[in-house]
């Protein structure tokens, strides 16, 4: 499964230091029980960095003076459905910052741990340097650093995971009906280190808002429990809504294994 990364872009390069970093992830974390500490492990040759461990994660902090490539940014951007100057922070950037678990997650709990990790650390790095946008891997969402720490502190303090962080959400359109409009349907992507998969949800006769409300919800749900949902459950949020789930080891949108939703009878 994936590892997380977090990529910032920085205004300017600044050396960030270990025990400020752990420091400032104590902060955002507040009263919530969190164990964080400083490795004393050896690092990459290239640039500079750190290593902490939070809640049992090893997470590695690099900074470069570099600024962060236009491709590791440009598609979270421009694909931003709730940031819309992203584009415009991210260009003229001047250096940046990695956050990323060392190793790759194994299993759900280890997927939730790690995205936890790496989301504290990138909140805490963001207030210590002036940081113009981050994208979060593999979901590729991109949001300012102010939003970023502010779902940080929503998840540490166990009021709301940050799915809109976690997973990004793209629309698809799909058969016009009789009133002149198209259906429309969604993907979800960033799903997979939790759940081995991504979803789909077929276009529906609903509008944009409710089809967003619903997916997220969903994989809000896939997040924190895991891969739970088996082939042919129902899904929907009402007893007369016929939602079924069905397992697929390619998507309609996505070339990789899914949780595809569509109307149907299920179990």
């Amino acid at each position: 499964m994936s590892k997380f990364i977090a990529y910032l872009a920085l205004s300017t390069h600044a050396a960030l230091s270990a025990d400020r970093i752990a420091q400032d992830c104590r902060v955002v974390c507040g009263s919530a029980p969190a164990d964080i500490a400083v490795a004393a492990a050896s690092l990459p040759k290239t640039g500079k960095g750190c290593i902490l461990i939070v809640n049992g994660v090893e997470v590695l902090v690099m900074e470069m003076s570099e600024p962060l490539p236009a491709d590791a940014y440009m598609g979270a951007a421009r694909n931003s459905l709730v940031w819309k100057e992203a584009e415009s922070a991210f260009e003229g950037n001047k250096a940046h910052a990695v956050v990323a678990t060392l190793q790759a997650a194994s299993s759900h709990a280890e997927a939730l741990a790690g995205a936890f990790a790496v989301t504290v650390v990138a909140a805490a790095v963001s207030q210590l340097v002036d940081t113009v946008g981050i994208v979060f891997m593999p979901a590729e969402t991109a949001f300012p650093p102010r939003d970023l720490q502010q779902m940080a502190v929503n998840l540490a303090q166990k009021r709301e995971i940050p799915e809109m962080l976690w997973c990004s959400l793209a629309f698809v359109p799909g058969e016009t009906m009789a009133n002149g409009n198209p259906k429309v349907g969604a993907v979800a992507t960033g799903l997979f280190p939790f759940i081995g998969r991504d979803l789909e949800f077929t276009p529906m006769p609903w509008p944009p808002g409710e089809v967003a409300r619903r997916v997220l919800g969903l994989a809000q749900y896939l997040i924190l429990n895991g891969p739970v949902i088996k082939d042919g459950d129902s899904v929907g949020n009402a007893p007369d809504e016929k939602l079924v789930a069905r397992l697929s080891e390619r998507g309609r949108w996505l070339s990789y294994p899914v949780l595809a939703v569509s109307e149907g009878q299920g179990s």
